[in-house]
């Protein structure tokens, strides 16, 4: 079972506890019940959104998609 992704505002929360607080990280799972993982990645990274998805689309580029159907056109069409 996963846990939940964390609010932009969960995570400076947990930042204000952590570096102005002076709380540490066992304290700010109590006081919240974040994971402590949750917890140490906030702190560690200053924005931790989900990155954009890097995968190659399923029929490439404009300019591949556009001459595969022209190829295919073409070869199909003399049959």
């Amino acid at each position: 079972m996963g846990t939940k992704h964390l609010t932009e505002a969960d995570r400076q929360r947990i930042r204000t506890l952590y570096f102005d607080g002076g709380k540490s990280k066992a304290e700010i799972h109590t006081t919240t019940t974040f994971s402590l993982n949750h917890i140490q990645t906030a702190m560690k990274v200053p924005s931790s959104q989900v990155a954009k998805s890097w995968r190659v689309p399923r029929w490439g580029t404009v300019q591949t998609r556009n001459r595969k159907l022209t190829h295919d056109t073409i070869v199909h069409h003399g049959r």
